[in-house]
């Protein structure tokens, strides 16, 4: 199977159960694993997941138990998930300076996540911020929300059918100067490296711009920090 198919046959996937060949797969995975912990921190839902996330990987095994233990390492030392339930001005304060909103689901139910640059207060984000580690545990909290919203984590052994969203990146009315230094550093944190922590969450990425020129410039930037199946979606 060549790389596009590969790609194509990761895209349609999203809710099914594990097929014969994941489950040989991921027990070639699981004596390379910690599995009392991968089992507490993460669903069923989100082990499918990382179970599908690096399917193109040349060294599927190695590629997938590395990241599998990074996640949970940060997933447990940045007590995200526990945070969702307590309130939180960090939390709060990134709300309200990075304009996330979820308007609605699609036909099929995924979430509609959206944000934008004209909504970035970078100056104040990177102000309020004064390490990127407590700026991206504070955009976990917000992230494992979204996970919570999706049904990700729904106890049980049966996969949840939607457990991808559309996230669109409102870029309406951007000037090339607007994407700034400080900017570029937050999107990157913030969207791209979080990103690697929520392995096969994207159903849809749509950015929207009003010229093509301006498009072609911010893509050139974020599009080599994005995994190859991630810039296919």
């Amino acid at each position: 199977m060549g790389a596009a198919a590969e790609i194509k046959a990761a895209l349609l996937q999203e809710g099914s159960p594990l097929t014969l060949d994941e489950i040989s797969f991921w027990a070639e995975c699981t004596p390379k694993l910690d599995m009392k912990t991968v089992q507490s921190t993460l669903s069923h839902t989100q082990i499918v997941q990382c179970i599908r996330g690096w399917q193109t990987e040349k060294e599927r095994v190695k590629e997938t138990v590395e990241n599998i233990n990074r996640i949970v390492k940060w997933k447990i030392s940045s007590k995200c998930k526990e945070n969702t339930h307590l309130p939180n001005s960090d939390v709060d304060f990134l709300t309200a300076s990075w304009g996330s909103v979820i308007y609605g689901a699609d036909e099929h139910n995924h979430l509609v996540f959206v944000e934008g640059i004209k909504t970035i207060k970078a100056t104040d984000i990177l102000g309020h911020f004064k390490d990127d580690e407590l700026l991206m545990n504070t955009r976990g909290v917000i992230m494992e929300a979204l996970e919570i919203k999706k049904g990700n984590y729904v106890e049980g052994e049966e996969v949840n059918k939607t457990y991808k969203h559309i996230y669109i990146f409102d870029l309406a009315g951007l000037e090339m100067s607007h994407f700034s230094a400080a900017v570029r550093r937050i999107v990157k944190n913030v969207i791209v490296e979080i990103g690697n922590i929520y392995a096969e969450s994207l159903y849809k990425m749509f950015i929207v711009v009003n010229s093509p020129f301006v498009f072609r410039g911010v893509w050139s930037i974020i599009s080599p920090w994005l995994h190859p199946v991630t810039r296919q979606i």
